[in-house]
């Protein structure tokens, strides 16, 4: 079996190219101040990494928001496995409300990866709030969990953890943070994941097999109850989104319940599409917000 060699950053042999810029120098020469513009912050950080031996290099920066954006794009010359964002707590000190998953799961990640020369990135950004904020007690002894192609786990033993790491444990994988088993097969979707791509597929159905050549004349008649329903449901659905909004402005939170009863909605209207309007199953639909 053949592998093929990574794929290097689209952007990988630009850094190079400023290796000798007085401004690049003048870091590595401890200067105490560098004027570098916006749009060329990711760059001229690149091509420090690439110049200096130290590693990680820790870029500070005012804003989560700021982060985010000099991290990303600063993925398109060094790679991903390069660059860590280490998040601040969107949660204010004294509130009785934990950090979110993500914010929780990445952290850490960016400790654990810190903890060896080896695994270490090269770059580490981080806005000044998340520079200030303490560390739990012994966050650094933690183990993550760690599952690879040709393992053999023992299934129990990873789903037992997954919940003592703090995972909940679900019928069905929605969010981060969640494991679900089903026979033999366990599904986790990762805290520490950066990937939230949603497919929503509705199967191309066989008409002669799968489909009564009748029915559809009659399936919009059949599914008016479920239309009074959900137009009930989808007002209820406005009314929350818009508290939602509120909850967001004020506590910089999406709470949970709220979006799971909109999520919901939109499971039972997929549903009704599926059977009244896209034709593409003969199952009637049930009265229900749950899978």
């Amino acid at each position: 079996m053949t592998t093929s060699p990574p794929i290097a950053p689209p952007l990988a042999d630009l850094p190079a190219l400023l290796a000798e810029e007085p401004a690049v120098r003048a870091v590595v020469a401890r200067a105490p101040t560098v004027a570098v513009p916006e749009a060329a912050r990711a760059l001229f950080v690149a091509s420090l990494a690439g110049v200096t031996t130290r590693r990680p290099l820790l870029v500070a920066v005012p804003t989560g928001a700021e982060a985010e954006r000099l991290a990303r794009d600063l993925v398109q010359f060094v790679g991903a496995d390069e660059v860590e964002l280490f998040p601040a707590w969107e949660t204010l000190p004294f509130e009785r409300v934990s950090p979110s998953l993500e914010t929780m799961g990445r952290r850490l990640r960016v400790l654990w990866r810190l903890r060896t020369r080896e695994q270490s990135p090269r770059v580490v950004i981080a806005p000044v709030r998340a520079l200030v904020q303490r560390l739990g007690p012994h966050v650094e002894d933690i183990e993550p969990v760690v599952v690879r192609p040709g393992m053999q786990v023992d299934r129990d033993e990873l789903v037992t953890k997954l919940v003592e790491g703090g995972y909940r444990r679900e019928y069905q994988v929605e969010s981060r943070g969640e494991v679900a088993v089903r026979g033999s097969i366990v599904d986790v979707y990762p805290s520490t994941d950066d990937h939230q791509a949603v497919a929503l597929e509705f199967p191309y159905p066989d008409a002669r097999e799968d489909l009564n050549r009748w029915l559809p004349l009659v399936k919009w008649f059949l599914a008016i109850p479920h239309y009074i329903v959900l137009a009930f449901l989808w007002l209820a659905a406005v009314l929350v989104v818009i508290f939602a909004w509120f909850a967001i402005v004020l506590t910089a939170r999406y709470p949970r319940g709220l979006f799971d009863f909109v999520l919901r909605v939109f499971r039972w209207t997929n549903r009704v599409a599926a059977y009244a309007l896209l034709l593409v199953t003969d199952e009637y639909p049930p009265f229900r917000l749950g899978p």
